[in-house]
């Protein structure tokens, strides 16, 4: 059948979900122009036949409703929203050529319909307004973690109550083979003599006990070994001045490793195949909640106390038996971080010594 343009199919360009387009391009027998998109001469798909898998995206929500997720007090349009664009917020399911939240109501419409026959009726409210809310009082993962972070600044000794991170973060663990070469910086050099000659050994490696002061995941008097996955992102994290001297050591592993990466295994679940969608979502937006709070710069001036919410999770991650922690650079955005819980875990190899030449600075107005 070619040439079909009919609203109750979709195609591959209605979406950008890698999963949703390679599951039409296997499933259609037809081939037209599509009805929602205008794409021509594509493959097509009863829009139906998404319906298990958009239904299971639809458990992320609840309609709203007065008394059970939404107080008398409240306006059902701040409350809630409609699935379509609920979905595109969350999940960044459909195309730039459904470039209104009408053409996609429009097809999700067709997606969830049901057949007026048997009994069955729609699957959703289509004019309906739902919110990520299932009562009254429900408060996200990430909202606890905030108020927990705000609240473990005043009282170091506080424990969290939803506290499962030992076992959410070994979802996010992988292993660091022996041999990896990472990167540590120090500003600044030796003489000998009148030449200028880069840190090395013991003094480009992990600072003494007696030097340990409390930093991004280490309490005072405990030792640690901070890297970089790259001598740049090493550089950058120094925050060196132009014209500035920094010393530049390789770090080499002398065993395998596991870590937590917080970088490259924050994949998010799949929304049409990943079973309690609702609770995986909650998971991962904690741990990538846990991710920003490990990479977030601290200015001198800020209150030190910022770092102590990580500090916890430093804690909760080597009780789960891990080694280290992969996190974001905010300092070089195309390199990362890598602290080791043990500092005798890699050897210190050559140094080198760098000035640097340029400053790359960006500002915001406020």
């Amino acid at each position: 059948m070619s040439g079909l343009c009919d609203p109750s199919y979709c195609c591959p360009e209605c979406f950008t979900d890698d999963w949703l387009r390679d599951t039409i391009e296997t499933l259609s027998q037809h081939v037209g122009d599509c009805a929602h998109c205008g794409s021509k001469s594509v493959r097509l798909l009863p829009a139906l036949d998404l319906r298990d898998a958009f239904e299971n995206v639809m458990t992320c929500y609840s309609q709203v409703m007065f008394g059970e997720n939404m107080s008398p007090d409240e306006d059902p349009t701040e409350v809630g929203e409609y699935p379509a664009v609920l979905m595109q917020d969350d999940f960044g399911i459909f195309s730039d050529l459904l470039d209104d939240s009408d053409k996609q109501a429009e097809l999700l419409d067709e997606i969830l319909w049901r057949p007026q026959h048997k009994g069955s009726g729609p699957g959703f409210d289509p004019s309906g307004l739902y919110t990520h809310r299932e009562t009254l009082f429900d408060i996200s993962l990430g909202d606890e973690w905030d108020s927990f972070c705000r609240q473990i600044k005043k009282d170091p000794t506080a424990q969290w109550e939803y506290d499962n991170i030992d076992r959410w973060v070994t979802r996010t663990a992988c292993s660091v083979p022996a041999g990896a070469l990472f990167y540590r910086a120090r500003p600044g050099y030796t003489r000998k003599g009148r030449e200028r000659l880069p840190h090395s050994g013991t003094e480009i490696g992990a600072p003494p006990l007696s030097k340990c002061k409390p930093a991004r995941v280490n309490d005072e008097g405990q030792r640690v070994l901070y890297c970089a996955d790259q001598s740049h992102t090493a550089i950058c994290e120094v925050r060196p001045l132009r014209g500035e001297y920094v010393s530049i050591g390789q770090v080499r592993l002398t065993a395998p490793l596991q870590i937590a990466d917080l970088v490259n295994k924050l994949e998010a679940p799949n929304p049409f195949t990943t079973t309690v969608l609702r609770h995986e979502v909650e998971i991962h937006k904690v741990l990538r909640a846990f991710a920003s709070q490990l990479s977030r710069p601290l200015d001198w001036r800020d209150d030190e106390t910022d770092y102590i919410p990580c500090r916890y999770l430093a804690d909760r991650i080597r009780a789960a038996g891990l080694s280290g922690i992969r996190y974001g650079s905010t300092m070089d955005r195309k390199g990362s971080n890598v602290v080791f819980f043990e500092v005798g875990c890699g050897e210190i190899l050559n140094s080198s010594l760098v000035r640097v030449s340029e400053v790359d600075v960006k500002y915001t107005i406020l």
